[in-house]
């Protein structure tokens, strides 16, 4: 029975717009003619012998007839319509969806060709690819978290075997010309110049949306987006403002300043084993998750005046050869310097510890005793060995009226 079933209801899908169009009319046609008879019967009834009578009769039944007829012609009318705007609206999404399998073919079409320029010979070629990318991502929001892929794996790349001449551009500390640098030609630091710009630039809000919280993506701004750029290379990288995902700088080499001022991670930040030629500015940065910079190593200044953590500030044997600054920084979670190395100034003045958080420097050094340190609350800088003359170390501050054990208010 279910068979039987199931054939007649493959039958019905297969031929009803042909019966309907062909049984319809006569269906019609049929109860027209069948009304027809059953009215002049009656009417023939009722006017009985009187020939006015019959005349009025007559009249009446054509004005039903021809009145039915029109609601018949005007319901098929309707459906017809209704079925040409339906066929309208078939063809207009067919010519929609060929238009977008069109625009994702050209759009495949122009990603596959970009990334296979990005390894031609000629800077030039790879700086039109890189335009060409950043054009892809601004027109399809799809395809932008590829697009911002490609651009961090590039950077990513390591410099190749070549006997080039190591090149620095400006910036770099001096001293870091007597260790081991990058081996980019000019032409490929102008290309990695130029990724850099277009990340940052995709990701700093316009200047009217800094302050807000969620600001709306366009096509110049794409959002908080997550980056990798572990062991990159990166060259006076300038991230003001801009707002990240989860960030991962884990082993990366930061030629000349780096710029993190105003920026906001809404994910973790891994700067762990990190290298900063010059100074690192987070001044007023905002940490939603942790951030981590155990085994940093800081040749320039460290500004992380008024920056935000909201969870863990990781600066384990952390090497702060200048110096470095967190007045007035706000710590939700603790933060950790424990074996951190501070050659000069180490200054948290005004820092804030709130909740249960609590700063830990046990085991850390400070290079320079003279140089007006202030440590948070319940830690001081004590000598080791005042015969030889080693390294200070902090240790807990038992006169702290605030804080007895390790950690700060």
């Amino acid at each position: 029975m279910k068979k039987v079933w199931a054939n007649l209801s493959g039958w019905w899908r297969c031929n009803r717009k042909w019966l309907l169009w062909t049984l319809g009319p006569l269906l019609a046609l049929g109860v027209v003619a069948t009304v027809a008879v059953v009215l002049w019967s009656w009417l023939s009834d009722v006017a009985g012998a009187d020939p006015r009578a019959r005349v009025t009769a007559v009249s009446t039944l054509v004005s039903v007839i021809f009145g039915f007829g029109g609601l018949v012609t005007l319901s098929l009318l309707v459906h017809r319509q209704v079925l040409q705007a339906r066929a309208q609206d078939h063809v207009e999404a067919v010519a929609a969806d060929a238009k977008y399998d069109a625009s994702e073919k050209r759009a495949n079409e122009l990603f596959s060709k970009s990334v296979e320029q990005l390894g031609h010979d000629k800077a030039a070629v790879r700086v039109g690819a890189l335009h060409a990318l950043d054009a892809l991502g601004q027109e399809h929001e799809g395809r932008r978290r590829a697009v911002m892929d490609v651009w961090c794996a590039y950077l990513r790349m390591s410099p190749a075997a070549t006997s080039t001449p190591k090149v620095f551009i400006v910036g770099v500390a001096p001293a870091a010309a007597t260790e081991p640098g990058p081996t980019w030609p000019a032409e490929e630091l102008h290309v990695r110049a130029t990724v850099q710009r277009l990340i940052a630039h995709h990701l700093r809000p316009p200047d009217k949306q800094r302050k807000k919280k969620n600001p709306k993506a366009t096509g110049e701004f794409w959002g908080p987006m997550a980056i990798d750029l572990t062991n990159a290379q990166l060259y006076d990288l300038d991230f003001d403002h801009c707002r990240l995902g989860s960030a991962d700088f884990t082993g990366v080499a930061f030629a000349g300043d780096a710029w993190f001022r105003g920026a906001t991670f809404a994910g973790d930040a891994e700067f762990n084993m990190a290298a900063f030629a010059g100074v690192a500015w987070f001044r007023e940065a905002t940490f939603a998750g942790d951030a981590r910079f155990g085994e940093a190593t800081f040749s320039g200044d460290v500004r992380f005046g008024d920056a935000t953590f909201s969870e863990g500030a990781w600066f384990r044997a952390a090497t702060f050869s200048e110096g470095a600054w967190f007045g007035g920084a706000t710590f939700a979670g603790d933060a950790r310097f424990n074996k951190a190395t501070f050659s000069r100034n180490v200054w948290f003045e005004q820092a804030t510890f709130t909740g249960n958080a609590a700063a830990d420097f046990a085991e850390a050094r400070v290079l320079r005793p003279d140089r007006g340190h202030v440590l948070p609350t319940g830690w001081r800088v004590g000598a080791t060995d005042g015969v030889t003359g080693l390294p200070l170390v902090c240790i807990p501050d038992p006169l702290a009226t605030e804080v007895q054990e390790p950690g700060g208010t």
